[in-house]
C-alpha cells in the first residue's frame, strides 16, 4: 500500500473547515449562554420593580397580657400581597385586622392590602406564643416586596 501526500490546498480547506466548525460551536454556545443570562436579568428586574412598588412598614408593635397589636402601613402606590406574619419566628395562623372601620380575618394564606392605608392587626399571643410571659417579641411581616422586622416590648396590663 502506498501512502500519498495530501495536497496543500486540500489540507488548507480541511483546516479551514475544522476551524469554522469549532468557531460555529463556540458561537452557538455563547449565544445560548447569553440568552439564558438575559432572561434571568429580565426576571430579576421585574421582581425588583415589584419590590420597589410594594412598600410596607411596621409603625407600631406592642404586646400586653393576652394581645399583640401591630400597626402596618402600606406606604407604596401599589397594593401589597401579604404572605405571612411571624411572632418570635412562629407563624401566625389567624389574626384580626382593621382598616377604615372594617374588620377582617388574616390567615396564613396570601392577602392583598390596599395602598396608602394603615392596618391595625390584633393577634392573640396565647395562641401563638403559649402561656409563657414574653418581654420581647420579634415581629416579621413577609410580603411580595420583601419583609420588615420590628421588636415589641411588653406594655403594662
Amino acid at each position: 500500500m502506498r501512502l500519498r501526500a495530501v495536497s496543500e490546498h486540500v489540507s488548507a480547506i480541511l483546516l479551514a473547515a475544522v476551524v469554522l466548525g469549532a468557531g460555529t460551536l463556540l458561537l452557538v454556545g455563547m449565544l445560548s449562554w447569553l440568552t439564558g443570562l438575559s432572561s434571568t436579568l429580565v426576571m430579576e428586574e421585574a421582581r425588583y420593580e415589584v419590590a420597589l412598588q410594594q412598600a410596607l412598614d411596621i409603625a407600631y408593635a406592642a404586646v400586653n397580657a393576652s394581645n399583640f397589636t401591630i400597626v402596618v402601613l402600606v406606604t407604596g402606590p401599589s397594593p401589597v400581597t401579604l404572605y405571612a406574619l411571624y411572632l418570635n419566628d412562629t407563624l401566625v395562623e389567624r389574626a384580626v385586622a382593621e382598616v377604615d372601620g372594617r374588620t377582617f380575618t388574616l390567615t396564613a394564606s396570601p392577602t392583598t392590602l390596599e395602598p396608602l392605608k394603615a392596618y391595625t392587626v390584633y393577634v392573640n399571643t396565647t395562641e401563638v406564643l403559649g402561656a409563657a410571659s414574653v418581654e420581647l417579641v420579634r415581629v416579621k411581616v413577609v410580603y411580595e416586596g420583601g419583609e420588615v422586622v420590628a421588636t415589641a416590648v411588653r406594655s403594662g396590663g
